[in-house]
């Protein structure tokens, strides 16, 4: 029963997180002047997009809830997003604003791991290729920062 709860907070912590990205880059790809930085700003949302419906199909699977955001964060979110990109919407701006992001995901999976190291192998791995995933994406991102 337990190792249910912790399965079900994991994966809706993983669901969340990959929310959080796709929500982000949802509201910045429009802002992209760069047709290389978009390119790779969509794979990143790709990878959000799977991780998301893996999370979801793995909670599906066990009889979970899936829990999204809340409105009140998602609109804190896109306020905060366009008040960065404000006076500043060069690519190593965005660039530079995503892997912050980015960190700040990896942050909290990792701490997710680490709170939950007894899950089945099948569940974490899905947290697991989301900070892979993340560092995969910082490091392409790192290129436009100047």
């Amino acid at each position: 029963m337990e190792q249910n709860i912790h399965c079900a907070q994991f994966l809706n912590a993983v669901y969340q997180n990959a929310k959080m990205g796709i929500d982000s880059l949802n509201t910045v790809i429009p802002m992209v002047n760069d047709s290389a930085l978009a390119a790779d700003l969509q794979t990143q949302l790709d990878n959000y997009n799977s991780t998301a419906s893996a999370a979801a199909v793995k909670l599906n699977e066990n009889q979970l809830a899936v829990k999204d955001n809340s409105a009140m964060s998602k609109v804190g979110l896109w306020a905060s997003i366009k008040m960065n990109m404000l006076t500043d919407t060069s690519s190593s701006h965005i660039a530079e604003s995503v892997i912050q992001g980015s960190n700040m995901g990896i942050i909290d999976m990792t701490k997710n791991l680490n709170r939950y190291p007894d899950l089945p192998d099948d569940v974490t791995s899905i947290g697991s290729q989301l900070v892979e995933n993340e560092h995969n994406h910082i490091q392409r991102l790192k290129a436009y920062l100047k």
